[in-house]
């Protein structure tokens, strides 16, 4: 019987990776347009810690203040000595905003944080958790895999039986958290996935050569690549930290982070891009949020997902759901239905296997 599911699971993963290949090979059409950068400002990465909601590494466009940091990190919470920060003093790259002030644990989470899904910022909010012990937490994670109890988080190197007492009442665990596929294809996808520009995207992005992008959930570096320079700095994010490795042998910006939760001050981005991503997320309608709460004004968004109308999509989700991925498809008007109450105005574009959709954030007034 293990012989019979062991082959049957080897049929879905190759059918899977067949079918996303061809999904993504079917759209790489049109030819590169390279624009030479500009001097323009690029970005810079600061550390926030101490009495704020979110401590963690954020990035913020050059020239921007310390409000910018304070904000990004989630703003003070009570007891932050808020007078004795200089909030228009210039940010420097690789400079550290610490907050002083009495932390109170209460606002870390009502529901606790779970240990199997944090990263590193949200970890370092917890009482005798520093930036340091954060990151090992997450490089423990990956190594090991997820935590089967909250014990278990004494195995990680620095975290001792004081330490553990202090933060067990503030963490939990997912009792069945889904394997990561994600960084198992990593090195696959980054072989055969590859991207050219189709003329439709630079059509609804508009790219410019002094903008500021965001590949969002963008893996492996792909597409940022492709575009790389045809904007002044982009930078990936995403989850996965084997997909991530490749972004950097690419010479990318990178950042480990969910979507539902960027590490970027509001309105840093000129553009965005997230392309097959949306459907891997936990929080669909909080990505799309948090991807306009980072898009400037007047800026774009455009996400590219297959089209779940299509017969091909339909037996790739199913295989997806088959082998346990995070994977929830939705229609293209459903997408644009996450954009109601938020000012922009949002196109929808067939496109072969995909469906695209653009929107593009008012200003403001």
């Amino acid at each position: 019987m293990k012989t019979f599911l062991s082959i049957v699971f080897g049929i879905l993963v190759g059918l899977l990776a067949a079918g996303v290949i061809w999904l993504t090979a079917s759209r790489q059409r049109g030819n590169p347009v390279t624009l030479l950068p500009t001097s323009m400002p690029g970005l810079l990465t600061v550390y926030v810690s101490g009495a704020v909601a979110t401590p963690g590494v954020y990035i913020l466009p050059e020239g921007s203040r310390v409000d910018a940091a304070i904000h990004a990190a989630g703003g003070f919470v009570p007891g932050a000595e808020q007078e004795k920060v200089n909030l228009a003093a210039l940010l420097k790259d690789g400079e550290q905003i610490d907050v002083p002030g009495i932390v109170s644990t209460s606002h870390i989470n009502a529901g606790r944080v779970n240990i199997n899904t944090a990263t590193a910022s949200e970890l370092d909010a917890l009482p005798g958790i520093g930036p340091t012990t954060a990151q090992t937490i997450v490089d423990y994670r990956l190594q090991h895999g997820p935590f089967q109890d909250i014990q278990d988080m004494q195995n990680v190197p620095g975290i001792g039986p004081a330490t553990f007492d202090r933060i067990k009442d503030y963490i939990t665990i997912e009792p069945n958290m889904p394997f990561d596929h994600f960084d198992l294809i990593a090195s696959f996808y980054n072989r055969k996935a590859i991207f050219s520009t189709p003329a439709l995207l630079l059509d609804l992005l508009a790219l410019q050569p002094d903008s500021l992008m965001l590949d969002a959930g963008g893996g492996t570096g792909r597409v940022a690549e492709a575009l790389n320079n045809m904007v002044h700095d982009v930078v990936v994010a995403d989850l996965s930290r084997g997909m991530l490795l490749h972004a950097t042998d690419k010479g990318l910006a990178a950042t480990c982070a969910p979507a539902e939760h960027l590490p970027f001050a509001s309105n840093t981005f000129d553009r965005i891009i997230m392309v097959d991503a949306l459907h891997h997320v936990f929080d669909q309608r909080q990505t799309v949020t948090e991807l306009f709460r980072v898009l400037a004004p007047g800026g774009r968004v455009v996400i590219i997902e297959p089209d779940i109308h299509k017969f091909v999509v339909k037996v790739i989700a199913i295989a997806e759901k088959l082998l346990l991925m995070r994977s929830h498809f939705l229609p293209a008007e459903n997408i644009a239905a996450l954009f109601v109450n938020q000012n922009t105005q949002v196109r929808i574009v067939p496109f072969e296997l995909n469906v695209w959709i653009c929107a593009e954030k008012g200003r403001e007034m």
